[in-house]
């Protein structure tokens, strides 16, 4: 795999793999690499342009079989006990993950690309290698969130999640972000 430093000044790093096999995406991951578009990344720092600031990137890394039980934990899944969870392969984004997409990042006001097939691939006419999967969180037959994830042979990252912005604003503040991720609304 060849990389190459990018000229953006965001990238520490970032490669261009046509394929790569699940024991590499891992070695990468545990290195603090990641997956945008159809291509992985590292980097160290961030510019913000504006305020000539530069910020030091920290990645986030839970082993999820040494993670302790709290109560915290038992709650929030006593307040979310109504909702579905599917987790399946991901291909081609249906209609009502497309809208519950839209209607996220408008609310959020985040500049992003118009569809997820846009952000998975950056406009690439090239197949993923990626494992990649969803996670699609059901109140009844309603989508309110969704999790779009890419799994290694024993480590995986989640490159986006949004969700339903009346759902987001009934998250407890005092719930760690990590906790719950991002999910977004069909209707």
């Amino acid at each position: 795999m060849q990389t190459n430093a990018d000229k953006s000044k965001f990238f520490h790093a970032r490669a261009y793999p046509r394929r790569m096999f699940l024991i590499h995406f891992d070695c990468l991951l545990s290195r603090g690499w990641f997956r945008m578009y159809l291509s992985v990344f590292t980097t160290t720092h961030i510019i913000d342009w504006d305020s000539h600031s530069l910020f030091k990137v920290y990645w986030l890394r839970y082993n999820l079989e040494k993670l302790s039980e709290r109560k915290s934990h038992a709650i929030i899944r006593k307040r979310n006990s109504a909702f579905r969870v599917d987790i399946s392969s991901f291909c081609l984004p249906r209609r009502a993950e497309e809208v519950l997409y839209r209607k996220y990042f408008l609310s959020c006001g985040l500049d992003t690309h118009d569809c997820i097939s846009d952000a998975m691939s950056y406009g690439s006419n090239r197949d993923s290698f990626f494992h990649t999967m969803a996670v699609r969180v059901w109140d009844r037959d309603k989508l309110v969130a969704m999790g779009i994830f890419d799994i290694g042979g024993l480590f995986g990252c989640l490159p986006f999640a949004f969700l339903r912005p009346r759902l987001q604003e009934s998250i407890p503040r005092q719930v760690p972000y990590a906790a719950h991720s991002r999910l977004v609304e069909t209707e």
